[in-house]
């Protein structure tokens, strides 16, 4: 029977089945994130016809709103470093996007790639689970990548990724059970960057795409691979049109067992194909 369907029961039957089911399906999850964060954190949750925004910090935007699907939202001001814990109850109708951003919403509040300058950002846990990776340059967590001040200049301490502004560089859903999905990647034009299939777990895993364009091509493995399939490099010339035009604007996602569809636009464009993660916070239904 279509879990939708119980609202169609007697009022006798429906009331005391619908608050046990609800009981059952909400599942408790903490995410937490303490340490360096320069610039964003924004937390998204989808239902099938809506985005809400849970939580925008924001280091660079000053007008205490972001505009986001249609909708002005509340902005707080982050100062580059995080100290975020919060409990919530995750629906089975409910999928949980998770972002950090490296943003300057101040400049320019258009939402497009805008230039490469400086991001780094601790890692994100669910249920005490990594999500997301460190992105620290003074851990090195990212080999041979350019910085935004090299190794020998004064202040090196302060080093950060030479990484988009303007752009999400971790990207995570959070699903509501381990029901396998199919996730497409979705440019500005909506037109289908890449795509993949994946069968979240409690365990956090990174999605693996191919098929860029049509064209059945395996992405390369660095954490930062673009998503024309290139990697940044300070004296190369890179294709910056293409990578504007192949940015990840939403993701429409499949639930396979069930059919049912959900598209989340994110805050940003999405450029870094392998910062996509994702799990389960609950078991197949």
């Amino acid at each position: 029977m279509n879990r939708r369907n119980f609202l169609k029961l007697p009022v006798f039957l429906s009331i005391p089945l619908f608050a046990k089911n609800k009981e059952i399906e909400n599942k408790k999850t903490i995410i937490e994130m303490v340490g360096p964060l320069d610039d964003d954190l924004i937390i998204i949750k989808n239902t099938k016809d809506n985005n809400e925004i849970l939580e925008c910090l924001q280091m660079h935007n000053f007008t205490g709103k972001f505009s986001y699907d249609n909708k002005l939202w509340n902005s707080i001001q982050s100062p580059g470093y995080i100290n975020f814990n919060k409990t919530y109850e995750i629906s089975e109708d409910d999928i949980y996007l998770l972002t950090t951003i490296n943003e300057r919403e101040d400049l320019f509040s258009t939402k497009t790639l805008n230039q490469r300058t400086h991001y780094k950002s601790a890692p994100l846990y669910v249920n005490n689970i990594e999500l997301f990776p460190s992105v620290l340059p003074e851990q090195n967590d990212v080999k041979d990548y350019p910085l935004w001040y090299a190794p020998d200049e004064d202040g090196a301490e302060y080093n950060y990724y030479q990484l988009w502004e303007n752009a999400v560089v971790n990207c995570g859903l959070l699903f509501p059970n381990e029901n396998e999905r199919e996730l497409l990647l979705i440019d500005n034009q909506n037109e289908i960057v890449s795509k993949t299939i994946i069968k979240p777990t409690s365990n956090s895993q990174k999605a693996i795409f191919k098929n860029l364009r049509g064209k059945d091509i395996d992405f390369l493995s660095h954490p930062f691979t673009e998503v024309n399939n290139s990697i940044f490099e300070d004296n190369k010339t890179m294709n910056d049109l293409e990578i504007r035009k192949n940015a990840v604007y939403k993701i429409a996602i499949i639930d396979i067992t069930t059919n049912e569809l959900n598209t989340i636009p994110l805050p940003y464009p999405f450029p870094y194909i392998n910062r996509l993660f994702f799990k389960s916070v609950g078991v197949a239904r």
